[in-house]
């Protein structure tokens, strides 16, 4: 909500929350101004979910490790967000045999070339696939 610090939000029951300016601050809408800066960089509403670009979906078994995939109808973007640190399980033929690949981490917004399909590291990260 949308809260002025002395009274509670409309809608959100009684706590008083900070108010909406000081919540910008806060690492989660650091992460989303990454990340709105990541979709404004591409062609984002070419995108649609795509997961039968996964060749196995880990979130079957756990919830916390579902992988999210949209591709464009062209293949010519694929974006794969992947909640905890593993490989991607792609499937051969899903992207096009010529592309580049990056890694973003959503925290930081650090970009990695990706030599396979692979995290770099630990925690969430998005793959782009042009």
């Amino acid at each position: 909500g949308w809260s002025d610090g002395v009274h509670p939000a409309a809608g959100h029951g009684k706590e008083v929350a900070p108010r909406w300016d000081k919540l910008l601050d806060l690492p989660g809408a650091r992460y989303a101004a990454i990340m709105r800066d990541f979709f404004e960089s591409i062609e984002y509403w070419r995108l649609r979910p795509a997961p039968d670009v996964l060749a196995e979906q880990p979130g079957k078994q756990a919830p916390r490790r579902f992988i999210s995939a949209a591709q464009t109808d062209k293949r010519d973007i694929t974006v794969v967000y992947v909640p905890e640190d593993r490989r991607v399980p792609l499937k051969e033929g899903a992207l096009p045999a010529r592309h580049d690949a990056v890694w973003i981490k959503p925290e930081t917004g650090e970009r990695s070339l990706a030599r396979g399909f692979e995290t770099p590291g630990p925690g969430d990260w998005v793959l782009l696939v042009r």
